[in-house]
């Protein structure tokens, strides 16, 4: 700023330092409000960040601040629409007529969430700026994105649910047919084999129907920087909590109390090898993570602060799972699977992890003869403390790249 002339243009100025300190854009917008608090200056709803990058984005959300992305910056395509900006302007002059309204000629803007995508700002400036700058209209604008996500989050998950069924129950139907009796006479491996036969179809057919819905909302390229060391911590945290857990669940008798469970594992796992890997290594991982992360973590990502956004969805996958053993274990292994969607910003690592983590169980509690001595309490605390290190491990990884790429 001082070698172009520009730092007088500027009350305050603050980044990120190279000692560590003030990694994420949250943390260099709460600074600069807290310079702002001396002057009496700190009120969000009067503010706006305006950035060319995600992390702009997310900073002003983390604030309650209004954000204003332009897309001549550094920003990937789809980018900035995808961490929910409020209005994306092309270039300065339709900047300039979002904040101050007017219909300068030659300039354009192109919507957010909340306007239409194409708008010019010599036909909308001033409706762009009375809506941008009309605090009702921004409490409408989020109170509308919040119930929107939440309504797409329930409609996907849903479907999915709807969709696995039917066809599960299709397939089911025509076994029965063909046996011509119930599929309920059969031998109970027999049976078994059947209903994982037709879990791993309607897995697929509802992974195929909801990615043709929803591939558009959902992160496949990422517009991070990815440390590939990562990729280590992270694959160990996937098995090690996997392990953990499990023996956690296991020491404390928790399936005692969920008969279902009991059922639903005995199904799982009175199943053929080469059908249990593609089912819980690959079928999985693919339909789960298109719905429960692109879809639902995706959305509250949106409009919420990126640990609520966590928490809730890593619950809602929990719940989903129908049962007490398993809602436990798929809400700690979904918030850890949003964090890592978060960190790595595509969708392909949340569905390393969540194969690396459901072949790992398979593999080792059922496959081999003494996998019954993971589920020892020396076992399980070692796994544990193996998880929070490769965790602390990830997430510092993940800290430096941010700051070189935000640098």
């Amino acid at each position: 700023l001082v070698h172009f002339g520009i730092r007088e243009y500027f009350d305050i100025v603050v980044g990120s330092e190279l000692d560590g300190r003030r990694v994420h854009k949250e943390e260099v917008v709460a600074e600069v409000l807290s310079q702002l608090a001396a002057r009496g200056e700190s009120d969000p709803d009067k503010m706006v960040m305006i950035g060319d990058r995600s992390f702009d984005v997310e900073g002003a959300k983390a604030i309650g601040a209004h954000c204003i992305a332009v897309s001549y910056g550094y920003a990937q395509p789809g980018e900035l629409e995808n961490a929910g900006a409020e209005i994306i302007v092309r270039d300065v002059e339709g900047l300039r007529s979002v904040l101050l309204g007017g219909t300068q000629a030659g300039s354009s803007t192109q919507a957010g969430r909340d306007t239409q995508a194409g708008n010019s700002a010599a036909t909308g400036s001033n409706t762009l700026s009375e809506r941008y700058r009309g605090s009702a209209a921004k409490t409408k604008t989020k109170s509308g994105q919040f119930w929107s996500a939440v309504g797409t989050s329930a409609l996907a998950m849903f479907a999915y649910y709807v969709i696995s069924l039917l066809i599960s129950s299709v397939i089911l139907t025509a076994v029965s047919v063909v046996y011509a009796i119930g599929l309920q006479e059969l031998e109970g491996s027999s049976y078994n084999f059947w209903l994982n036969v037709a879990s791993a179809l309607s897995t697929f057919g509802a992974f195929i129907i909801c990615y043709g819905i929803w591939h558009k909302k959902i992160q496949f390229h990422s517009t991070k920087e990815i440390d590939k060391l990562s990729i280590v911590p992270m694959v160990i945290l996937a098995a090690a909590i996997a392990i953990g857990m499990n023996g956690v669940l296991t020491l404390t008798e928790l399936y005692r109390f969920s008969p279902t469970f009991q059922r639903v594992s005995e199904m799982q796992f009175d199943t053929p090898v080469w059908l249990g890997i593609i089912s819980y290594g690959i079928l999985a991982p693919l339909g789960e993570e298109i719905v429960f992360r692109g879809v639902v973590y995706g959305q509250l990502r949106k409009v919420l602060k990126v640990p609520y956004a966590v928490v809730l969805s890593g619950l809602a996958f929990g719940l989903f799972h129908g049962n007490l053993v398993q809602a436990v274990y798929a809400t700690v292994i979904g918030c850890l699977l949003a964090l890592v969607y978060e960190w790595y910003g595509t969708i392909a690592a949340p569905m390393l992890f969540h194969s690396v983590s459901n072949l790992f169980v398979y593999v080792m509690l059922e496959l081999l003869p003494f996998g019954g001595v993971f589920l020892s309490v020396p076992s399980c605390v070692l796994f544990l403390v193996l998880s929070a290190g490769s965790l602390f491990l990830l997430w510092m990884l993940q800290g430096k790249t941010a700051l070189r790429q935000k640098g």
